[in-house]
């Protein structure tokens, strides 16, 4: 991938020629991960594997192929590789490889990098994956020209004002069960619905979104709802959050490893008490999960929304995981978790005024 021109350079009198070395400024690709994979109903014993593989647009031979990951259902490769730039402003195509019933890798579906889409900042940002069926799986990819960091992820963080008038109601149902956030679990009609029909479909607020902070107040779903209820003017810092499946081999149904807030609630998901930890390792499932997958550990306060791909109510899917445990020995779990970064680190977009009216 490496470009190289030679020029000589003669120096007058002295007899020597000198060879000059011109090498392509190189940018790097970093391939962070992908979500939504399918996963076939796999034979006992069996775990899933993925790849992927990198090839310039139009050519017919991969230029990178990612490690292959084990017992993972949401990848997280992480790994860069470097370019040139006059070959990714050809543009890339990205193969996601995954796993058949027998343990076998296959073509699962690809994702494209246009040439337009790397400006001279670079990229940062998700492309959809095109898989058969109505699966919906997307690939993260960075992009950072040469002498240059990986652009920030854009619209991670973004801001609501929202005027006087149209603080109450706002129409959103929050749920507060982590302490830290107030996750959204319907929109109903006011502002922030309002809202929505005004802006870019990338900085909309829906389901499963949280907000941060309210006004000045942060890290505390007590203080915001005070405030939401209280404050004459709101301003509203919403987060995305960060869904990914693990799957949890659990010994029985009376140790699945994790204590939860809701386990006989009505609610539309369990929300994580904490984390079941200490030896002996084999009698704490979520644990060892943890261990073996520490960019997508489980953590106090993560929402669990689905159980082997359904939904349900808390009681429900609590009732799945025992029943799973005691037939097969394990189940997948989907996870929703808030983001790690703080408010002072985070790039914050400017604030959107929510114009409609109530």
């Amino acid at each position: 991938m490496l470009g190289v021109c030679c020029k000589e350079v003669r120096s007058e009198g002295s007899g020597i020629t000198i060879t000059k070395i011109d090498v392509n400024p190189m940018s790097t690709l970093q391939i962070v991960g992908a979500r939504g994979l399918p996963q076939p109903k796999m034979n006992r014993g069996v775990k899933p594997l993925y790849c992927c593989t990198v090839r310039i647009q139009g050519d017919n031979e991969d230029f990178f192929q990612t490690r292959i990951l084990r017992d993972v259902l949401d990848p997280d490769w992480l790994e860069d590789v470097g370019i040139e730039e006059n070959e990714l402003r050809q543009g890339l195509q990205f193969c996601i490889l995954g796993p058949d019933s027998n343990g076998g890798i296959v073509h699962l579906g690809t994702a494209s990098l246009p040439a337009a889409g790397v400006t001279q900042d670079g990229w940062n940002g998700d492309l959809p994956v095109h898989i058969a069926g109505d699966a919906i799986a997307y690939l993260t990819v960075r992009v950072k020209p040469a002498g240059n960091d990986y652009p920030q992820a854009k619209h991670q963080d973004f801001l609501i004002d929202v005027p006087p008038h149209q603080v109450k109601p706002l129409g959103c149902v929050f749920d507060s069960h982590d302490g830290k956030s107030l996750c959204i679990m319907a929109l109903k009609r006011g502002a922030v619905q309002d809202y929505n029909q005004n802006v870019k479909p990338m900085y909309k607020v829906g389901y499963l979104d949280h907000v941060v902070r309210v006004n000045e107040v942060f890290e505390s779903s007590t203080e915001m709802l005070k405030e939401i209820q209280t404050a004459p003017k709101l301003q509203l810092v919403v987060r995305r959050p960060k869904i990914f499946r693990t799957a949890i081999a659990a010994p029985d149904q009376d140790t699945l490893g994790m204590r939860f807030v809701d386990e006989a609630s009505r609610g539309p998901w369990l929300t994580v008490r904490a984390v079941v930890t200490g030896p002996p390792q084999h009698m704490r499932p979520a644990q060892a999960w943890n261990a073996a997958h520490p960019a997508q550990s489980i953590r106090a306060g993560d929402r669990i929304i689905a159980v082997d791909g359904k939904q349900g109510k808390a009681r429900d899917l609590f009732s799945r995981m025992r029943r799973a445990a005691k037939s097969s020995g394990g189940f997948n779990m989907t996870v929703v978790q808030l983001g790690n970064a703080g408010l002072e680190d985070d790039e914050v977009a400017a604030p959107i005024q929510a114009k409609s009216p109530l």
